[in-house]
């Protein structure tokens, strides 16, 4: 049995992340919320980076002001669980 990669298209990816994202529009419940519009937002509404998934349903971090990506991972917890603790390490807080 051999491994074959999922290829999705550009619209698709779009679809995952509306899929996963949250509504920005309703009050934040999380320390770290990604939103529909791929943005990633604190829980006091400090828009910190974006979130982007990849042709096999993987997501990456984007801090605000870089191209790349600064963490990825295959789980959507865990994304949130290091961005959380990447801010707290660079700015000593996060909302909650």
């Amino acid at each position: 049995m051999s491994f074959v990669p999922i290829e999705l298209t550009k619209e698709e990816v779009a679809e995952l992340v509306a899929y996963h994202g949250v509504s920005l529009a309703e009050p934040l419940r999380f320390n770290i919320n990604l939103g529909y519009d791929g943005s990633v937002v604190t829980k006091d509404g400090e828009i910190v980076g974006t979130w982007v998934m990849d042709e096999n349903e993987h997501s990456s971090f984007i801090p605000d002001g870089a191209s790349e990506p600064l963490f990825f991972d295959v789980f959507l917890g865990s994304l949130c669980r290091r961005i959380e603790d990447w801010l707290q390490n660079n700015t000593g807080s996060v909302a909650g």
